[in-house]
C-alpha cells in the first residue's frame, strides 16, 4: 500500500486569516489493478475521491479507470476512461458527469505514418 500525507497553511496578507489544509492519499495495488482514495480537508472545504484503475492484455495494451468524487458543497461527479495501444495507433476515450448535469466526453486517436519511396 502506498500513502501520501500533506499539510499546508496559507495566510491572507490583508486579513491575516490562516487556512490550514490536510491531504491524505491511499493507493492499494490489486494485481494489475489499483484502488485509490484521496481526502482533502481545509477550513471551509472538504472532498473525497475514490478510483479504480487497471490494465489488461498480454502487454497491458488496454487500460481503464473509473472514479467518483464528492465534496461538502454538495457536488458529486463520476468519470470513466479507457485507453488502447494498438500497432497502428493509440486510442483514448473518456466520459464524465456531475450533479449539475455538466457532461464531458472525449475521444482521441494518435499514430504515425511512414512513407517509403
Amino acid at each position: 500500500m502506498n500513502y501520501q500525507l500533506g499539510f499546508s497553511q496559507s495566510i491572507d496578507g490583508d486579513t491575516g486569516r490562516r487556512d490550514n489544509s490536510v491531504y491524505l492519499s491511499l493507493s492499494l495495488p490489486l494485481g494489475d489493478n489499483y484502488v485509490s482514495s484521496t481526502f482533502t480537508r481545509s477550513s471551509d472545504y472538504s472532498s473525497a475521491q475514490s478510483s479504480f484503475s487497471g490494465s489488461a492484455g498480454e502487454y497491458s495494451q488496454f487500460s481503464y479507470g473509473v472514479s467518483a468524487a464528492t465534496n461538502n458543497q454538495h457536488s458529486r461527479s463520476v468519470s470513466a476512461n479507457a485507453n488502447y495501444r494498438a500497432d497502428v495507433g493509440d486510442y483514448q476515450f473518456s466520459a464524465g458527469q456531475d450533479t449539475r448535469h455538466n457532461r464531458q466526453m472525449s475521444f482521441s486517436a494518435a499514430g504515425s505514418v511512414v512513407a517509403l519511396r
